[in-house]
């Protein structure tokens, strides 16, 4: 299962593709899923030319969008991506403090 993530913690609007072995993929529920997308987004499990998976990134699934928080995943709608996106890094650091 390919996953969209756009790599924009550090302040780059970057997009990585994780890939996410179909197996783990195919019985797992949206929550699990979505700490799939992290794990297999880390470098040191599969490393890329791009930087891992962090907090302040969004995951692209189903067609919905999830940022990474501190402690798990919150929805977001295409409009919160853009926005997003159009912050500069320290700004949208602060969105993800709490």
């Amino acid at each position: 299962m390919k996953i969209k993530c756009h790599l924009l913690a550090f302040g780059s609007n970057d997009v990585r593709e994780i890939n996410v072995s179909d197996d783990k993929a195919q019985n797992s529920d949206l929550n699990a899923l979505l700490e799939l997308a992290y794990a297999y987004g880390q470098n040191d499990l599969h490393p890329q030319q791009k930087r891992s998976v962090s907090v302040g990134d969004v995951v692209e699934l189903h067609g919905t969008f999830f940022v990474c928080m501190n402690s798990g995943w919150k929805a977001i709608n295409k409009n919160d991506l853009e926005k997003l996106k159009a912050m500069d890094a320290a700004e949208r650091a602060l969105q993800f403090l709490y």
